[in-house]
């Protein structure tokens, strides 16, 4: 979240840029055939099988075995009704916030998306974590309307794949998509085996 940049984004932080498609890249000079810094295991994208895939499993990928259910395969549902988000991949964080979002599922934005990285640091500003999720949907409309132009992550043409810290990436939309837009940028982070929410600023 914005308030929380300054602490999450000081000190030791390092940003440096591993990846970058579209724009640029097609300019006279440029130099093309890099190999973006991050796990690479195929062209598959599907949940469980995408890109993230091997670098997740040494991180002990809870979800590793779970299935979504026909309605959306991003969802695990039980046979108590119980719903599991499958939280596999950055773009996988940015479709839940996105849904959560439109359907109102607070409780599962904030227990399932949301990072505790993120919550421990409303705490240490002496502000409630759940604060994170009304700074969402104060600004849901923003919010959104940056999730619209980054459908496929960091795989979206002209998006900006940056590390910000251990196990942290942000997502970085191009100007042309963010013009006149509140917020430009998402961080994601590996916390307990499956990406979460870092920030959107």
């Amino acid at each position: 979240m914005v308030c929380v940049a300054p602490v999450l984004l000081s000190g030791c932080m390092e940003e440096r840029v591993v990846a970058v498609r579209g724009g640029l890249q097609n300019m006279p000079g440029a130099v093309g055939g890099i190999r973006p810094d991050r796990p690479d295991s195929g062209e598959s994208v599907g949940v469980g099988t995408n890109r993230w895939s091997r670098y997740l499993e040494a991180y002990g990928d809870p979800h590793a075995k779970l299935t979504g259910s026909e309605q959306d395969p991003r969802r695990h549902i039980d046979e108590f009704g119980n719903v599991t988000l499958i939280l596999r991949s950055p773009a996988d964080v940015l479709y839940h916030t996105y849904w959560t979002i439109q359907r109102g599922e607070w409780e599962i934005l904030y227990e399932q998306v949301i990072s505790d990285r993120l919550k421990r640091n409303y705490v240490e500003h002496f502000k409630e974590p759940e604060e994170s999720v009304r700074f969402l949907r104060r600004n849901r409309q923003d919010v959104q309307q940056l999730l619209e132009v980054l459908p496929g992550a960091e795989m979206t043409p002209g998006a900006l794949l940056s590390t910000v810290g251990p196990l942290a990436f942000r997502i970085t939309a191009s100007p042309e998509q963010t013009h006149g837009k509140k917020f430009k940028s998402v961080d994601v982070i590996i916390e307990d085996g499956v990406f979460r929410l870092l920030l959107i600023k």
